[in-house]
């Protein structure tokens, strides 16, 4: 859209607009979210006196072929 001026000048005016969108859905909350998260990654971490002795040792032989 022209902007005409004083004095033969003129310009271009700019109309400016915004949009935003909303999406509003049931689930849980960022906190819950977080909680489990940690929660699924401290089970898969194993600590350092996790051992299990009940399962037979694989590939008993040495690797040394001589």
């Amino acid at each position: 859209m022209i902007d005409i001026k004083g004095r033969g000048r003129m310009g271009i005016r700019e109309t400016k607009q915004a949009k935003i969108w909303v999406r509003v859905r049931e689930g849980k909350t960022p906190e819950e979210a977080a909680t489990e998260r940690r929660n699924k990654v401290l089970k898969r971490i194993n600590s350092a006196g996790y051992s299990r002795e009940d399962v037979p040792l694989r590939n008993v032989r040495s690797t040394w072929g001589w």
